[in-house]
C-alpha cells in the first residue's frame, strides 16, 4: 500500500556559487501517495549550468515518475519520463531520448532522460551529469530534476 499526503514545495529561483554556476527559476517539486499510487514530479524553467568545458541551457526541464499497485494481483506498474524545452549542450541543440548518453571529451558525460525501473519503483533523472576528468578540480555526479516513485504492494 502507498499512503501519504500531497506535498508541494515552490522555490522562486536558486543559484549556487562558483565554480559550478547553476541557475534555474520556478522550481516545483510535487509528491503524492494515495490509493496505491506514488507519484513524484520536479519541474523548473530557464535552467543553466556553466562549468569549465560544459555549458547546458534549457528553457524548461521536468522529470516525472509513477508507481501503482494492483492490489488484486500484487503487481506494481511503474512509468516515468522527462520533458524539456529547448535544450543546448555546449551551444549545440539536442533532443531528448530515453537514456541518451552524450560524452563530453575532457569533462565527462551526460545522460538525458535517465530511467531506472525496479520491481516496485521508478527513478527518473532528467539530466545525470558525471564529471570524471582527473585533470580538473571538479568530479562527481550532478542530478537535475531527480524523482523517485515507490510503492509497497501487498495483495
Amino acid at each position: 500500500s502507498c499512503q501519504g499526503l500531497p506535498h508541494d514545495e515552490t522555490v522562486a529561483s536558486f543559484s549556487s556559487p562558483a565554480p559550478a554556476a547553476t541557475k534555474a527559476q520556478n522550481i516545483h517539486v510535487h509528491t503524492l501517495g494515495k490509493d496505491g499510487t506514488a507519484a513524484a514530479d520536479a519541474t523548473m524553467d530557464n535552467y543553466s549550468l556553466n562549468i569549465p568545458g560544459l555549458n547546458i541551457n534549457a528553457t524548461g526541464i521536468g522529470a516525472h515518475a509513477r508507481a501503482t499497485c494492483d492490489i488484486g494481483s500484487g503487481t506494481t506498474t511503474a512509468s516515468g519520463h522527462s520533458n524539456f524545452g529547448s535544450l543546448t549542450i555546449n551551444g549545440q541543440s539536442t533532443t531528448a531520448a530515453i537514456n541518451k548518453r552524450i560524452d563530453i571529451p575532457n569533462v565527462g558525460r551526460i545522460v538525458i532522460d535517465e530511467h531506472r525501473h525496479y520491481a516496485n519503483q521508478m527513478k527518473v533523472n532528467a539530466l545525470h551529469i558525471t564529471l570524471d576528468n582527473p585533470a580538473t578540480p571538479m568530479s562527481g555526479d550532478i542530478y537535475v530534476a531527480k524523482v523517485n516513485a515507490k510503492v509497497v504492494c501487498n495483495p
